[in-house]
């Protein structure tokens, strides 16, 4: 089945045409994209083009007939001797890395076609490289640029792996991928890896796995890119929208398939999300506790049956809750990044009240003071999101991790117990445990344990299991004990039974006396 962004791009006939280099089937002229309609998508495309030189027309056409913005080429076969006048395409800017050594075979490089209206800062090419000690003969090309918006940035990088190398790429890859990271909020990688994520047997693909997943990417080509193998792939953030993605078909000049991404370029906006609860720290506890100390919790005591006084408590506790908390919506804030922590918190605020200074004085001290701090805060927000980064991808996975755990017998992996007698529910569950101790056999640790209790059973009960009713002080301490702050279905949690106390204790006692008297849950 043909995706809609496939339809829209092509087919190239393996019979060339006569007046140009590709016969294409354009098929509905409005499924092709045009620059005046792009809007918010960014169209991304990746080709190994196997020798870039003599493929330049053919590269050129495709980009024009289907609105490319930007163009990885793979396997470029570019010497430093090659100028960039020779394959330079109308309306793009282009940022090339060729490979290093050609001493033993021609082959590697990447480019990167940029269309002329989008705004990015060269990072890493032949001219300007960041990886520290690169070899001549570096096992991965790259090529990184970051696109410039309003309000953030996005790393576009080039790959090229060679098939037949050792581990040492994982290293540059990894390197060059959290740099991009550190630079910019949000990455699109592509290129040829030759590793075939068809295949999770591959040596090299759990690692670029766990690569990946340290660093928040996730993987969106799902089709074959040459004969039956996946080797041509497309890594995004995992806070990119991704709009379509896929492969497309090429001519027989072509070894590997097309692959290509859209995505949404509103990348500084994101969907607000909204929950409804309560705000439990704006209660006016005087006017809350004097609501409460008048509140009918006597009528619990008078009722019989545990199931009404459950009923009554909770009613109580939610008139009480929806007059002085009542439900509301509350927008949740976007959590702060794990890297920003308290020493950059606290330049950022210095560059704040240093830029508000400088708006309200229009001094050239007071901008040069602000400029100072902003390029401090900016370089220190870099640096702990860097080392935040290699701390994760120090850590080891999680498959490793449960192999060591089981090689030290921590947890055997079989079960000691059989439960399939025993029932569901807890009234059930009660009465089977008491139906069971009369009927257990006595033994020394038996004995002794049921002596060490002796105080939490009836002494006059031979045959039956009967709990020990509690006091007031044991009720407070468990109440300090609760962790859970979930809502349960009838509306009430910990933070609303916290409020009514001390009026509400006298009917949560007899409650919870009732439940052990009558050795049965109730119901609600």
């Amino acid at each position: 089945m043909v995706s809609p962004m496939e339809s829209t791009f092509f087919s190239i006939s393996n019979k060339p045409s006569s007046d140009t280099h590709l016969n294409v089937s354009l098929g509905d002229p409005s499924l092709s994209h045009c620059n005046s309609e792009r809007g918010k998508r960014l169209h991304l495309a990746q080709i190994n083009a196997r020798s870039l030189l003599p493929k330049i027309s053919v590269i050129t056409d495709i980009i024009h007939l289907y609105n490319i913005d930007i163009l990885v080429i793979s396997e470029t076969w570019l010497r430093p001797d090659v100028p960039d006048s020779a394959i330079l395409i109308k309306d793009f800017n282009l940022e090339r890395a060729d490979r290093k050594s050609h001493k033993v075979t021609r082959g590697g490089g990447v480019a990167i076609y940029i269309k002329d209206d989008l705004s990015y800062e060269s990072v890493y090419n032949n001219q300007t490289p960041f990886l520290t000690d690169v070899p001549d003969d570096i096992p991965v090309d790259l090529c990184l640029v970051i696109l410039k918006f309003k309000k953030t940035g996005l790393a576009i990088i080039g790959v090229y792996r060679s098939p037949n190398v050792a581990l040492s790429w994982e290293s540059d890859l990894e390197e060059a991928l959290t740099h991009a990271i550190c630079e910019s909020n949000h990455m699109v990688c592509l290129g040829d890896f030759n590793i075939n994520a068809a295949d999770i047997s591959h040596t090299c693909w759990p690692r670029l796995l766990h690569i990946s997943r340290s660093l928040s990417l996730r993987q969106v080509i799902k089709e074959p890119t040459r004969s039956d193998s996946i080797l041509d792939l497309i890594f995004v953030s995992d806070d990119l929208l991704l709009l379509d993605s896929g492969v497309a078909k090429l001519s027989r000049e072509f070894d590997h398939d097309l692959i290509f991404c859209d995505i949404n370029l509103d990348l500084s906006t994101r969907p607000s999300v909204y929950r409804v609860g309560r705000d439990f720290k704006r209660v006016d506890q005087t006017a809350f506790n004097e609501a409460a100390s008048q509140a009918d919790w006597a009528s619990i005591l008078n009722l019989s049956s545990l199931d009404e006084k459950v009923d009554r408590f909770s009613q109580i506790t939610l008139n009480l809750i929806n007059r002085f908390c009542p439900l509301r919506r509350f927008r949740i804030a976007r959590p702060r990044p794990p890297w920003f922590s308290d020493n950059v918190k606290i330049i950022a605020r210095a560059r704040d009240i240093a830029r508000s200074k400088w708006r309200t004085s229009k001094t050239v001290i007071d901008r040069d003071k602000y400029v100072l701090l902003r390029n401090f805060a900016t370089s220190s927000l870099r640096c702990e999101k860097s080392v935040y980064l290699s701390s994760l991808s120090d850590r080891p996975s999680s498959k490793h991790m449960w192999e060591k755990v089981n090689l030290a017998s921590v947890w055997s992996g079989q079960r000691q117990f059989s439960w399939g007698d025993l029932p569901m529910d807890p009234t059930s569950n009660n009465d089977f445990f008491i139906d069971t101790i009369p009927s257990a056999v006595a033994s020394e640790t038996l004995i002794r344990d049921l002596q060490s209790s002796a105080s939490n059973i009836s002494p006059n009960s031979q045959n039956t299991f009967v709990f020990k009713e509690i006091d007031l002080s044991y009720l407070c301490h468990a109440m300090k004990s609760f962790t859970s702050t979930a809502t349960a279905s009838d509306g009430i949690n910990t933070s609303s039974v916290y409020l009514c106390v001390p009026s509400c204790l006298p009917a949560l006692l007899n409650i919870t006396n009732t439940s052990l008297r009558q050795a049965k849950f109730p119901s609600a």
